[in-house]
């Protein structure tokens, strides 16, 4: 589905991988609409906050220096998206946000909605452990192998998945990096590879 730029967020501007800012230091520069609205505002009085051309609020999120950081000091969030993804972990990167009021000021994550195109695939866990891709709708089994992009919980990897008639009791989901994707935070998107190991 397409969303009218103007209303959408795609990505945070520039964060720090794998940090997010903590919510609570955040809302403190919220100030909710005293109307039936429930709108909430960004305060932007500080040199740190302020709103790009679109309207939407942006945060600069300075930390020291740190191996956690990659030694990186600062990162440039949306603040919106900090709140969504506090409430459903992290959004894969350039999946869109829409901004269902109208008011691409508003940063309320009620007002909000994720969209993710849904894949033709979907990862199916049964109760032994063993898993397998299985049709999104239909939930028939895959029966060729397939490549997928899978986003674990820190990135989006690409994995070349058999299906279970062909691993051969091989119950490990490995990207072509060689990393080791836990099927239980595993999840089928159609995004971009964010894999830093060479997916």
């Amino acid at each position: 589905m397409s969303v009218p730029s103007h209303l959408c967020l795609t990505a945070h501007p520039s964060p720090i991988p794998d940090l997010r800012p903590p919510v609570e230091r955040l809302l403190k520069h919220v100030v909710p609409d005293a109307g039936p609205t429930n709108h909430w505002f960004w305060n932007d009085n500080r040199r740190n906050h302020r709103h790009n051309a679109r309207g939407h609020a942006l945060f600069t999120w300075k930390v020291p220096p740190t191996r956690r950081s990659r030694f990186k000091t600062r990162g440039e969030y949306c603040v919106v998206r900090v709140f969504l993804e506090q409430r459903a972990g992290l959004i894969p990167p350039r999946t869109q946000i829409e901004n269902l009021c109208r008011l691409p000021q508003c940063v309320n994550p009620d007002h909000w909605r994720v969209h993710q195109k849904l894949p033709a695939w979907r990862i199916e866990v049964q109760h032994n452990g063993m898993w397998q891709l299985v049709d999104y709708r239909s939930s028939v089994a895959c029966l060729d192998v397939e490549v997928v992009r899978v986003y674990d919980g820190r990135g989006v990897h690409v994995v070349r998945v058999a299906p279970l008639s062909q691993r051969l009791d091989d119950n490990t989901m490995r990207a072509l990096c060689g990393v080791s994707v836990d099927i239980h935070k595993a999840r089928l998107v159609d995004a971009l590879v964010t894999c830093e190991s060479g997916c």
